[in-house]
């Protein structure tokens, strides 16, 4: 099968009418191009993609390939340059045999304009009204199942509840000040998603992927952390990890684990999703990422973070999945929680133009009660009203869960050994 009919099979099949409004009918052969104008034609008239593939004609006896669509445009692409590039060169060594110099160089600069259009066409969103209505009706039509979440699930219903789970092609950021827990929030949400049936990929930029791995098998199983830690694990518990790990074995999706230890950029990030494909990107330490900034010799801190928040959300629209960083809080932030009010995105740590870059912000805090729980705000979201929630916070049961309000407010003026004996009776 021609590139272009896979690609065109490809989108069908995965029901993507904003990725046929970008193609360009330039890119197809004189063998596919019939294939495309059908479905354009059925899109005019009915408003939507056909149904399924066998109502394309010319597509009837084709099935879809197992590559991502993303790698078959590439193809697609790719083949276009293979074809005409060959076909510049010729026309340049007539244009030149004739000493036409200009002539030659006028015609580069067409080509490389053309070329540039037709690239700038597959990453452009430029759309009519009627289009958008169009997207807007086959979007109400795939979610009007699904009730509640329709993203990656956070596993916090006050949260899920605003931003209906982590979306597709956006930016999240969990901000607190050191040591409040970032690191254990992210294997939570990571686990979350797993536990869901997604597939999400780990960037940890401090933690080995072995440190990260611990605290993810204790939470799966509920293993003290300490214990852990220090190998000392009963010959049941052992019995329960092996358990785990065969369980994950066998289940359709994974996650991946990936040390960035201080050394990632944004561009190797951007490499090893296209080859991993995963649901959603959890990254621990947002701030440490790096990213080629080309012209500028000796970027600030600030210059630094702000362009790679920006790289982290155009990965995010271009490879459509959620992105999740940790950043911190700066030190204004921890003025204002003295005196009693909530720390804003401007209070982000180097820059405040990463809450103007994310479509949700989630503040981490001590109880200041002390409390076994932290307080979670969502401080700024494009989508959902502000909300405050507490998780627990205890790592000997590795339980971080959303807690229940009635059950805290039995806590009230107790102790710590009796707030672990109305824990131990509610598990």
């Amino acid at each position: 099968m021609a590139i272009g009919h896979d690609v065109l099979v490809k989108l069908l099949t995965e029901k993507k009418l904003d990725v046929f409004y970008k193609l360009d009918r330039r890119l197809f052969s004189e063998v596919e191009v019939g294939s495309y104008d059908e479905i354009l034609d059925y899109i005019k008239s009915y408003r939507t993609l056909p149904a399924e593939v066998t109502n394309v004609r010319s597509l009837q006896n084709e099935t879809p390939r197992t590559e991502p669509l993303e790698y078959l445009l590439d193809e697609l692409a790719n083949r276009n340059f293979t074809i005409k590039i060959p076909e510049l060169g010729n026309e340049l060594g007539r244009l030149l045999g004739k000493s036409k110099g200009i002539e030659a160089f006028n015609l580069i600069q067409k080509f490389v304009g053309d070329s540039l259009k037709l690239r700038a066409r597959e990453s452009a969103r430029v759309f009519t009204l009627a289009d958008l209505g169009t997207m807007v009706a086959e979007h109400i039509d795939a979610t009007r199942g699904m009730h509640g979440t329709l993203g990656v699930p956070s596993g916090w219903p006050s949260l899920d509840n605003q931003l209906f789970g982590f979306q597709g092609g956006n930016l999240y950021l969990f901000v607190a000040r050191p040591k409040m827990g970032k690191t254990m929030v992210m294997i939570q949400l990571a686990n979350k998603a797993f536990e869901a049936g997604y597939t999400p990929m780990v960037l940890s930029m401090e933690m080995s992927a072995l440190e990260m791995g611990k605290r993810q098998f204790a939470l799966r199983n509920s293993f003290e952390m300490r214990s852990v830690l220090t190998g000392q694990l009963s010959s049941e518990a052992q019995y329960i990890l092996s358990d785990d790990i065969l369980t994950i074995e066998e289940r359709p999706n994974t996650m991946y684990l990936i040390e960035g230890q201080f050394q990632s950029d944004t561009s190797e990030l951007r490499e090893t999703i296209k080859d991993l494909r995963p649901d959603v990107l959890i990254i621990d330490g947002g701030y440490l990422l790096s990213t080629k900034m080309p012209g500028m010799r000796n970027p600030s801190s600030w210059e630094r973070v702000t362009e790679v928040a920006k790289e982290l959300k155009l990965l995010a629209s271009q490879e459509h999945i959620p992105v999740i960083a940790s950043y911190q809080f700066n030190r204004g932030a921890v003025d204002k929680m003295k005196r009693g009010y909530k720390p804003g995105v401007e209070n982000i740590q180097l820059s405040d133009a990463l809450g103007q870059i994310a479509s949700g912000v989630i503040s981490i805090q001590e109880d200041e009660e002390d409390l076994p729980r932290r307080r979670l705000d969502l401080i700024a979201a494009r989508e959902g009203q502000p909300v405050s929630w507490f998780i627990d916070w205890n790592w000997q049961r590795m339980e971080f869960e959303e807690q229940d309000d009635a059950l805290m407010a039995q806590f009230e003026g107790m102790t710590t050994d009796d707030q672990d004996v109305i824990l131990e009776r509610a598990s």
